[in-house]
């Protein structure tokens, strides 16, 4: 992922480019950049084709409000079929034509702060919605794999509107879509060497642990993506085995419940324990929280002990995780639910 991150700093500096197609090389065995700015317009797509004929691997950047829709599904088809990798830089837009383009990519990235837009095909002269496009555009989502919920939602915005692509709804809908936040750590994009030694492994362990209780006071839709790289397939979930989709849902949980959090990690209560030989890492600590929920009137605040065990690799994968309130200093508003979600604000 070192390398796809590479190319979301260079997409996004190649989208000052005036041409409406840029080809640039990545360097040795890295695959080409081809970036597409502006509108589109009806012999995009030829263009676009000849000038990646000759090329085996690349990823395709967009910054583009639409255009012609038969080009930008024709876009799409090729990408599909050179199985090019697609991206939306950070900041950038790329909506309606565009958007459907975007969409071919085999795998699909949006910077931070990107906008992908979907609305129903039109009629450029009448400005009415035509069932033939709508028709055009769901045989092209089917073809490239997408169920049809996804073509329902990509499809329900009126010609005037815009449905904005939100990363729950594309889980839902089945589209995948990978977020590139460079303010966000992330266990692929930001990948160490493997530790060599009992030191290099437990401080890697402890420093993960302080900045994961940081993200966790960051707002909803950053903890949502931060969370979605940390766990294994299965993890040891408060005395339970579970699943990571099952865990993820848990946490998604608890984070709506409680939206406003602060989370403050106690200095020197971290204690570490670690075996290089298995690269695993247990962790324990002490955490001062305060959380609130505005529209139910609720606060709490307290402190929790608690003890994770990580695989320090490459990158840091939660493989168990549990927490107890030891004190509760305040709370106000309807009593929280009980759950199994982290450093939960109900004793267990």
């Amino acid at each position: 992922m070192r390398s796809v991150a590479f190319v979301f700093m260079v997409a996004h500096a190649a989208c000052a480019q005036a041409a409406s197609i840029v080809i640039e090389s990545l360097g040795p065995n890295k695959p080409m950049l081809v970036m597409i700015q502006g509108t589109i317009v009806e012999n995009d797509a030829e263009q676009f084709r000849l000038k990646v004929n000759d090329i085996s691997a690349a990823v395709v950047g967009f910054q583009s409000d639409g255009g012609n829709l038969i080009s930008g599904l024709s876009i799409g088809e090729t990408i599909r079929l050179r199985n090019f990798t697609t991206i939306v830089p950070e900041n950038a837009r790329c909506a309606s034509a565009c958007a459907l383009a975007w969409l071919g990519g085999t795998q699909r990235f949006m910077g931070s702060g990107a906008r992908i837009g979907f609305h129903a095909a039109y009629n450029v002269e009448s400005g009415q919605e035509t069932g033939v496009g709508n028709a055009l555009v769901g045989a092209y989502l089917t073809r490239i794999g997408l169920p049809i919920s996804a073509v329902v939602y990509i499809t329900k915005a009126s010609p005037d509107s815009m449905t904005w692509l939100g990363i729950s709804e594309a889980r839902q809908h089945g589209i995948d879509v990978t977020l590139l936040d460079p303010l966000m750590p992330s266990r692929q994009a930001n990948t160490q060497p493997t530790p060599s030694n009992q030191d290099d492994l437990a401080g890697r362990a402890s420093g993960f642990a302080a900045q994961m209780f940081s993200e966790w006071s960051q707002p909803n839709s950053y903890v949502s993506r931060y969370l979605s790289g940390l766990y294994g397939e299965q993890v040891s979930y408060y005395g339970q085995t579970k699943s990571r989709q099952a865990v993820l849902a848990d946490k998604l949980r608890f984070i709506e419940r409680w939206p406003e959090r602060s989370y403050k990690l106690r200095p020197g209560s971290i204690s570490v324990q670690c075996i290089l030989s298995s690269f695993t890492c247990n962790v324990a600590g002490v955490v001062d929280w305060q959380a609130s929920n505005q529209k139910r009137a609720a606060s709490s605040s307290g402190i929790s002990a608690f003890s994770y065990t990580f695989i320090v690799r490459e990158g840091i994968t939660i493989v168990s995780e549990t927490s107890t309130v030891t004190t509760r200093s305040s709370e106000t508003g309807p009593t929280p639910q009980r759950s199994n979600g982290p450093l939960d604000l109900v004793p267990k």
